[in-house]
């Protein structure tokens, strides 16, 4: 019985989920159920578990989060749960542009994929605690000798990396980000900022063979640890107009949708 009432309770959510329409044109939005996930063949190791979480779960997106029972919950309440190692997410649905991530609490789990569940969750939870705060008071100096304050930024959309030069995965991401500097390079209502750990000395002798657009201030190691509080690299933080953050993730291909959503608010910016 309980597993009927569970059962019914998810096809409840995943009728109102495909049933919601566009409120200006009436036209009804179509869901696409995902086929069901083989959670026997995720589960049975951690390179199964690994292959599937960064192929399919994104945590750092706008997702709709199901409880186990397939209730809606909020996203802090599904990012906490599985902070405590003893859930993992799955993709049920995508509804348009989102996806629909369900916990569940599988009967055995293997260790490592509760580690490292939790170090993800706990991950997220601090990027998601970022939202809607204001960055700590801060001064940046960069290579070219510009200084950057909230009062000279203020009004400008800000996307802010930090990385350092021995970080593989920060140095791959410099293609992807140095043609979306170009692409808004005629903005003057935005900035391209990057906080190193490195002295100036090696960033120089490092960018003369590593092209990288963003503007970079050295030597931040203090801030980024002490004020960020970031622990993992690279990390990416988006910047509105009133100086509030609007997005945190790990990974550019993530934060870049975040980012251009938030250029369409303010039209050309020229």
């Amino acid at each position: 019985m309980k597993r009927l009432a569970t059962n019914a309770a998810f096809l409840t959510v995943l009728t109102v989920l495909a049933c919601t329409s566009n409120n200006r044109g009436g036209k009804a939005h179509t869901a696409t159920v995902v086929v069901t996930p083989n959670k026997a063949a995720i589960l049975k190791d951690f390179e199964s578990w690994w292959t599937y979480i960064s192929g399919k779960i994104h945590l750092e997106r706008d997702f709709i989060p199901l409880d186990e029972d397939s209730t809606r919950i909020s996203k802090a309440t599904f990012l906490n749960k599985l902070a405590g190692g003893n859930y993992v997410p799955f993709e049920v649905l995508i509804k348009d542009d989102s996806s629909v991530y369900k916990i569940e609490r599988p009967q055995k789990i293997d260790s490592q994929i509760s580690e490292n569940t939790i170090q993800l969750a706990y991950t997220h939870i601090k990027n998601y605690n970022w939202e809607g705060k204001e960055l700590p008071g801060y001064r940046f100096t960069d290579l070219n000798g510009t200084t950057y304050t909230p009062e000279n930024t203020k009004g400008k959309i800000i996307l802010l990396k930090c990385w350092f030069i021995h970080c593989v995965a920060c140095v791959a991401e410099f293609p992807e980000l140095n043609r979306l500097v170009e692409k808004y390079q005629g903005r003057k209502d935005v900035l391209f900022i990057s906080l190193a750990t490195d002295s100036k000395d090696s960033l120089y002798d490092f960018l003369n063979t590593h092209s990288f657009k963003y503007a970079t201030a050295p030597q931040q190691h203090d801030y980024i640890r002490r004020e960020l509080q970031v622990l993992s690299y690279p990390t990416h933080f988006l910047i509105d107009r009133a100086g509030r953050v609007v997005k945190v993730t790990q990974e550019a291909k993530e934060i870049i949708p975040f980012f251009e959503k938030e250029i369409e608010k303010t039209g050309n910016g020229s």
